[in-house]
């Protein structure tokens, strides 16, 4: 594989000159060895060598044309894929940085205005400038998140999937105390991978409780874990609306357009950080919404099932 890359790596004038001397060679010796080989007393003619040194010739120059344009391509390519990298990175500091510090000062302002603001309608609209500052600021964080991932996990690294989901669980508990949480969870599910998946798990169980209209009454939510074929599946239910169709649409797609695109980057942050583990996620929204996270068993480690918490039920108020 190594061998094939370096000859890859070739300019297309050395990739050309290799392939000219290999033909001019090849030809005469393929035609005295088969001669032999039968017993044939016909040694190669100049015209047999003319014709097959002009094949060469001439397929030689198709290859270094073609190499030549496929270089081009390559440059021409990497220099826009550079040109991206270079305005990604000003767009993530200049919204991480410079717009979330004006977001933060315009925060703070609209919390100092509402504690002088007596006006029923007045307090209305501040909490909307409060709220939506709050919402763009999370984005924020979320890019941060995404920002540091290391895109080359290392297949030396695991993690206990049921860990990442216990501490999760704990502090999805402490921040919504009245949320009922069902888990059916084993002792140890090991993944390949490592500690930033519990961001796609953190943002999925908020998901599911922000956005719970309680239209079915009390937020609910069943955990399971489950070892199907060297898989570990995690499933993550609730009991509210489900998603809508429009932000699921970018992710089946794969990409956003000015017409179809998500409200925030939260469901392209579980799939990233699900992919960059191996991993795939699917979206079902028939009766509520269950996510599953799909991601391949750690060979070396056994499923550890004797303390499964098959059934637990917390609920806090």
């Amino acid at each position: 594989m190594a061998t094939l890359r370096s000859v890859l790596n070739l300019s297309p004038l050395k990739i050309s000159a290799g392939y000219l001397i290999f033909g001019v060679v090849w030809i005469p010796t393929t035609d005295i060895l088969l001669a032999v080989s039968f017993g044939s007393q016909q040694m190669p003619t100049l015209l047999g060598l003319t014709k097959g040194w002009t094949f060469i010739g001439l397929s030689t120059l198709l290859i270094f044309a073609l190499s030549y344009l496929h270089q081009q391509q390559m440059a021409s390519t990497q220099t826009k894929l550079q040109t991206a990298n270079q305005q990604l990175q000003v767009l993530h500091r200049v919204f991480r940085h410079n717009i979330r510090n004006d977001l933060n000062v315009v925060l703070g302002y609209s919390e100092i205005l509402s504690e002088r603001v007596s006006e029923r309608q007045s307090q209305s609209y501040l909490k909307t400038i409060r709220r939506t500052t709050e919402q763009v600021i999370g984005i924020s964080e979320k890019l941060k998140v995404v920002e540091n991932i290391d895109p080359t996990l290392s297949n030396e690294k695991t993690v206990n999937l049921v860990d990442l989901v216990d501490t999760e669980l704990q502090n999805l508990s402490d921040a919504h105390p009245d949320v009922t949480i069902s888990t059916e969870l084993p002792g140890e599910a090991w993944i390949q991978g490592d500690e930033s998946l519990r961001y796609a798990i953190r943002e999925l169980l908020e998901n599911a409780v922000v956005h719970n209209d309680h239209s079915k009454g009390e937020c609910d939510l069943l955990i399971q874990i489950d070892r199907v074929n060297g898989e570990h599946l995690l499933k993550i239910s609730d009991n509210g609306p489900g998603i809508p169709q429009e932000e699921l649409q970018p992710l089946q797609l794969q990409q956003e357009t000015p017409l179809i695109h998500a409200s925030s980057v939260g469901l392209w942050l579980v799939t990233w950080l699900t992919r960059l583990h191996a991993g795939a996620v699917e979206f079902n929204t028939d009766d509520g919404t269950t996510v599953t996270l799909q991601f391949q068993a750690e060979l070396d480690v056994p499923f550890i099932d004797t303390n499964s918490r098959i059934g637990e039920q917390v609920r806090r108020r």
